[in-house]
């Protein structure tokens, strides 16, 4: 079993496009160029901690949950296990597996809630928008 490895990049690229806005927005929001956040997204650049609370306050979403923050205090623990113990016996390696796991299965249920929250907020904003021409069409005839 595997501790996925984090990257902050991808992550902030997915999110993005899961919230359906360009480079340019976010660059826009967060007062950086589209190329910035170009070189974010592509690992070039990393994003200083202004950066990240803008994007958190433009896609609503908390700071621990743009760092993945399950899967980094896992790492953070499991580093520590490994730092502090000379001897580990089978026993502690089953349960660490098994917490590895746990966690492994909280984040992806986080992550396939997300999912449907945002596949539930698009579909809102599509309607939204309809109703917005439907509006706009009859106030101009």
């Amino acid at each position: 079993m595997t501790v996925q490895e984090f990257s902050l990049e991808k992550r902030l690229k997915e999110l993005r496009s899961a919230k359906k806005l360009s480079q340019k927005e976010v660059g826009d929001f967060t007062g950086l160029a589209r190329a910035t956040v170009n070189s974010i997204e592509s690992g070039k650049q990393r994003p200083s901690v202004e950066f990240l609370i803008k994007f958190g306050e433009l896609t609503n979403l908390s700071i621990d949950f743009i760092l993945d923050r399950n899967i980094q205090v896992a790492n953070l623990q499991i580093n520590s296990i490994f730092n502090n113990e000379k001897d580990i016996d089978t026993e502690s390696v089953q349960e660490l597996k098994i917490y590895i796991k746990n966690i492994e299965d909280e984040n992806h249920s986080i992550k396939k809630r997300f999912d449907n929250l945002q596949k539930d907020y698009n579909t809102l904003l599509d309607k939204l928008k309809n109703m917005q021409k439907t509006l706009s069409n009859i106030i101009h005839k």
